[in-house]
Formats: C-alpha cells, sequence, structure tokens
C-alpha cells in the first residue's frame, strides 16, 4: 500500500532551458498540492493589480522551494549544486524562475504549450496573470 511519505520520496525531471544553458532540476510532484496552489493563489490575488512583477517573485520562489527537490545549478563552474533555498530562488533571474515554475507546473496541466519566457522586467502583476503558462497567476473570485 502506497504512502503520503513514499509519495513524496517521488522524483520527476524537468530541463529548464534558459539562453544557452538547461538546469535539470528535480521536483516532488507530491509537493504540489491543492493546499499550496491555494495559499500561493490567494498570495496572489492580494497583490493590487498596478503592483510590479517583482512583487510575486518571493511568493513563487517560496512555492518552489517547497517543491524543487535539487537542481544542478551551482554558484560557480564546477561548484557543488546551490542549496535551494528562498534566497538561493530570489538570486535567480526573474526569466529564469519563471521558466523553472513554467516548467514544472505545465507539466503537470495537459494541453499547455511551452514557450520561451517573456520579458518581465517591466510588467504589473496583472499582466502577468494573464501570460501563458502562468495559469496559478490568474486572479479568482472567492
Amino acid at each position: 500500500m502506497p504512502s503520503l511519505e513514499s509519495l513524496y520520496r517521488d522524483l520527476e525531471w524537468a530541463e529548464v532551458k534558459w539562453r544557452d544553458q538547461t538546469v535539470k532540476v528535480g521536483w516532488r510532484p507530491a509537493a504540489l498540492t491543492s493546499e499550496a496552489l491555494i495559499r500561493f493563489q490567494n498570495q496572489i490575488n492580494d497583490l493590487p493589480d498596478d503592483a510590479p512583477v517583482t512583487a510575486a517573485v518571493p511568493l513563487m520562489a517560496g512555492l518552489l522551494m517547497d517543491i524543487i527537490a535539487e537542481w544542478d545549478l551551482t554558484e560557480k563552474d564546477g561548484g557543488p549544486p546551490l542549496p535551494i533555498t528562498t534566497e538561493s530562488l530570489m538570486k535567480l533571474p526573474s526569466d529564469l524562475l519563471i521558466s523553472v515554475r513554467s516548467s514544472i507546473l505545465d507539466s503537470t496541466s495537459p494541453g499547455e504549450s511551452e514557450g520561451t519566457s517573456p520579458d518581465t522586467s517591466q510588467q504589473t502583476v496583472a499582466s502577468v496573470r494573464s501570460l501563458p503558462g502562468t495559469g496559478s497567476f490568474e486572479r479568482h473570485a472567492g
């Protein structure tokens, strides 16, 4: 009989292409719970529509920190993998962070197409809610 503990040990791998690099990310599908997504969605909904997209970055980093188990991203060439913390995720370029998030969430949503990450430097939270591959950024009533 499967246990919740055994489900949390299972990893899936995503290859996140960013510019001319590929980051391999091992993530726990069982950690992507309804509770985590609802908490994330509520936090996004609490942000004002005109808030800069960077206001959502710490929220996204917090969600991903609980889902990502390992990766091959290092601080320096040949170094050990960076620890997976909110702080290390916050150091990633924002479009790489969005690509990591999209690679994980899109793999759980059949029918969504992969695409390149948009330049988010001048966007607001309202505009990101409508980006392809960012379904959990959409504002939901309730």
